[in-house]
């Protein structure tokens, strides 16, 4: 797929980076210091997948390298694509299925990271650890790095309520 025609893909699936970002092709297509596009990431591997599903559930692990997260460093939540849509027409290009994934400073995007400079961080609602999030989500109440932190969460909730013993 042409760089154009990743541009359009993900402009017609509604995506728009964080605010202050500027205009979408411009973002996507601009090389990082490194002389890596910025592209947003994609899984390939079933072993990228097992590890973002594994940061997802316990959380303290980057998503994309699978690298453990040390203690009280920060996690960005940031996009990647985990698939394409099939249309019934072969000759019809499909677009990117993107999911949230928790990652270190490391695979974070570029622009993300210049995005999120200066702001403070969000603690996770469990273990406290600094959160940065990719795009606002209006059905996101808390901060949370992992399914665990939020299963942890509920339950000293219900437990200081009193509807759970141990």
């Amino acid at each position: 797929m042409t760089a154009s025609a990743q541009v359009a893909a993900l402009n017609k699936c509604h995506y728009r980076p964080a605010l202050g970002s500027g205009d979408t092709a411009a973002v996507l297509l601009t090389p990082d210091l490194n002389g890596m596009s910025d592209y947003l990431r994609q899984l390939t591997t079933d072993e990228q997948r097992a590890w973002l599903y594994e940061a997802r559930r316990r959380g303290g692990l980057c998503a994309l390298c699978g690298r453990a997260l040390a203690e009280g460093e920060p996690v960005y939540v940031d996009r990647v694509v985990v698939g394409t849509s099939q249309y019934a027409d072969p000759q019809v290009a499909g677009y990117p299925i993107t999911t949230a994934a928790p990652v270190g400073a490391e695979c974070a995007s570029a622009w993300f990271l210049r995005d999120m400079q200066g702001q403070d961080p969000e603690p996770c609602l469990w273990c406290r650890r600094p959160m940065y999030y990719r795009s606002l989500d209006p059905r996101r109440r808390r901060a949370a790095c992992s399914k665990r932190c939020v299963s942890r969460a509920r339950a000293a909730r219900q437990r200081q309520a009193g509807r759970l013993t141990r």
